[in-house]
Order: structure tokens, then C-alpha cells, then sequence
């Protein structure tokens, strides 16, 4: 598709011209007019129209020093060619791969820094929060007693979980006592009597501690 200005050529060939260094006279000159003339012809259509030459011995020596430069001034110019053409039609490049997703915004960029560090610290809290703090004798047997089941059996649980770590019988850290209480050693067989429990102050096993 041709645009105004400078007209977008397929592989940018053929040129209308291309650079000829003195690098290039410097290689040439003490070569005899003939061949100079055969090596000449074929740096000017490979220039012009990209045409490769079939050439042998010296030739193609020479022409093979001076052919690397070329191409490199023909991907310039093909690369020129198509910023141009972007420019006039108001635009710039496309990205190589347009599909990737931008980078996405902060979720508040006109945070300071004392409000971030105070929601770090909310999540240290949070994270604190999680750790299991085992409960004292005292608040052990008070919630046993607040249900009605006796102080020796809130202590002889206590100490069960106290000597395993407060882990369970397969090792699992216990994250609720009262709810570990409440599966556990709240049955109706464990219920006081008369302040006095049943059965020797329940039957729960070791195992299901």
C-alpha cells in the first residue's frame, strides 16, 4: 500500500540509489579496470535491485567484504520505510506482539508511606492471629466449668494436650481448643452429677485426645 511521500517498496527493492563508501573505492582501486568493472557491476544491482551475483575467485572476495554493509544500509532503509509510513497515517509501529497484556496500575498509587506500612502491619497482625497460643489451666477449667463438666476432668485434659504439644492424635496442631473440647470431652457421659462426674471423669480414650 502506497502512501503519500516516499512510496513503500516490497523488501525496499528497487532502490533509487544506495550508499557507495570510500571503504568500498579503497578495495577496488589497485584491482585491474576489468575486473574492477565486473566487481563494480554487481555491488550496483545488488544495491539497486537486491540482486545476488554469481562471481568466483577474486571477485567474489571482494564482493563478499562489501556485501555485509550493504545489507545492513538496505535493513535501515526498509526499516525508515516503514516508520514513515506509520507517521502519515498518524500512528507509530505496532509492538512485535500486541497480545501482552500492559502493565497492570496500582491498586492505589496515591498511597503514602506511613498508610502502606500500616496495612503491612494489619497483615502482620492478621498473620499473628493464625498462630495457635495455647490457653492457661485457669482459662482451660473455667471453660469446663462454664458447661458444666468438672475441674478434674478440664485438668486431666489439660494435661494431655499440654504433654502432646497441643497437637491431636494424628499430629495436627489443634487451632480451636474449645472447639477440640467440645468434639472431644463434652459428652453426656463426662456431664457432672451432683458435683461429682460419671465414670471416673469420662471415658474418653488417649487416641482421641
Amino acid at each position: 500500500m502506497n502512501t503519500e511521500g516516499t512510496p513503500i517498496l516490497k523488501d525496499g527493492y528497487p532502490r533509487t540509489g544506495f550508499v557507495f563508501y570510500q571503504s568500498f573505492y579503497e578495495a577496488l582501486k589497485d584491482i585491474p579496470n576489468e575486473d574492477m568493472m565486473s566487481i563494480l557491476q554487481a555491488i550496483i544491482e545488488y544495491g539497486l535491485y537486491g540482486k545476488e551475483p554469481d562471481l568466483q575467485g577474486l571477485h567474489k572476495i571482494v564482493f563478499t567484504l562489501i556485501k555485509p554493509q550493504i545489507d545492513a544500509n538496505q535493513k535501515k532503509f526498509v526499516n525508515g520505510q516503514k516508520g514513515a509510513e506509520y507517521g502519515v497515517r498518524g500512528g507509530r509501529i505496532p509492538q512485535a506482539n500486541p497480545i501482552l497484556t500492559p502493565q497492570e496500575p496500582q491498586a492505589n498509587p496515591k498511597q503514602t508511606r506511613k498508610e502502606k506500612e500500616k496495612v503491612k502491619g494489619k497483615e502482620k497482625e492478621n498473620v499473628k492471629k493464625d498462630v495457635f497460643t495455647p490457653p492457661s489451666l485457669e482459662a482451660f477449667t473455667n471453660y469446663f466449668l462454664e458447661n458444666n463438666f468438672s475441674k478434674e476432668l478440664a485438668e486431666r485434659a489439660f494435661k494431655g494436650y499440654e504433654a502432646g504439644e497441643w497437637k491431636d492424635a494424628s499430629g495436627k496442631q489443634i487451632n480451636c481448643w474449645k472447639q477440640k473440647c467440645q468434639h472431644v470431652w463434652f459428652k453426656p457421659e463426662n456431664k457432672q452429677l451432683n458435683g461429682k462426674s460419671n465414670n471416673n471423669y469420662g471415658t474418653v480414650t488417649e487416641k482421641a485426645i
